[in-house]
């Protein structure tokens, strides 16, 4: 079994896929996944490690190995709490794109009860007004709930766009 090179900018992720294939191959020995693991590292993000590398703990090497890059590479929860906290209003991308991500944010611990307010902030003033009297409490449905009036809210607008372009381009041809 290959494993992706560790992924430096999303450590968490990483090892939640490189656990399912382990498990699916029923790789279960420590140093087993320690290998497994070191082999997938790069020569910076071994360089890191190197003293994990070169002296590994005679016991629980993988959980050694795994603490060490997650908390080497990984967001603190300072750095998660700030990337909440400044999050830009919605761009290019949907309503659920952004719930994934503040949820990935979290860092497993449990949305507390300004997670939907953060959330509404970054939504347009028209999809919020739509949502507020919401009463779901799943974020995930609430961002798909949104994903959907953003939809519309969207389509109406190109509509309205496309009308009033109509209409300025009689009024030029009239003047002509």
């Amino acid at each position: 079994m290959k494993l992706p090179t560790f992924w430096v900018t999303s450590p968490l992720a990483w090892f939640a896929q490189t656990e399912a294939q382990l498990a699916l191959r029923n790789i279960t020995q420590d140093e087993n996944n320690y290998f497994h693991v070191l082999v997938a590292l790069v020569t910076n993000t071994a360089t890191r490690a190197l003293s994990l590398l070169t002296a590994p703990p005679p016991t629980n090497k993988y959980g050694a190995l795994k603490e060490f890059l997650i908390s080497a590479f990984g967001l603190t929860d300072e750095e998660r709490a700030s990337t909440l906290l400044d999050l830009r209003r919605l761009r290019d991308y949907k309503p659920s794109e952004l719930m994934d991500n503040m949820l990935s944010l979290l860092g497993g611990h449990t949305p507390c009860f300004l997670f939907k307010q953060i959330f509404m902030r970054q939504l347009p003033d028209q999809v919020r007004a739509s949502l507020a009297t919401s009463a779901t409490s799943d974020y995930r449905a609430l961002a798909l709930e949104a994903d959907n009036l953003f939809l519309v809210m969207n389509q109406h607008t190109a509509s309205l766009c496309s009308a009033l372009l109509s209409c300025s381009e009689l009024k030029v041809e009239s003047l002509c």
